[in-house]
């Protein structure tokens, strides 16, 4: 099947098992303007239904942090048969079955 995003479009698998767990832990402080912290850790992986296709992972380690109405999310992004983290560009349909981690760090600000 052909998904279109980040202005690009690449073939994904059309029947998969997705498993995700998720872990976060909230840490009230009083740092000057920081109020608040969560740190968390999303996890997921796509186990595809055809024979001799490779998985998809993603994990994405990091905190969000609150100070009254402003936020910022920091966070380290680690892929593995990912398009948008330097996989090939049928990574979420054959995938590479040599493909290793590649990661990214992101910060978003609100």
């Amino acid at each position: 099947m052909l998904l279109g995003a980040f202005a690009s479009s690449y073939p994904i698998a059309s029947e998969a098992s997705v498993l995700v767990g998720n872990l976060s832990c909230d840490v009230p402080v009083a740092w000057g303007p920081i109020t608040g912290l969560q740190f968390y850790n999303d996890f997921s992986v796509s186990m595809k239904d055809k024979s001799g296709w490779n998985d998809s992972y993603v994990n994405t380690l990091g905190c969000f942090i609150s100070s009254g109405p402003s936020y910022a999310y920091v966070d380290l992004v680690m892929g593995k048969n990912m398009v948008w983290l330097g996989g090939p560009s049928d990574a979420l349909a054959e995938g590479d079955p040599n493909a290793s981690w590649a990661a990214l760090f992101n910060i978003n600000v609100g």
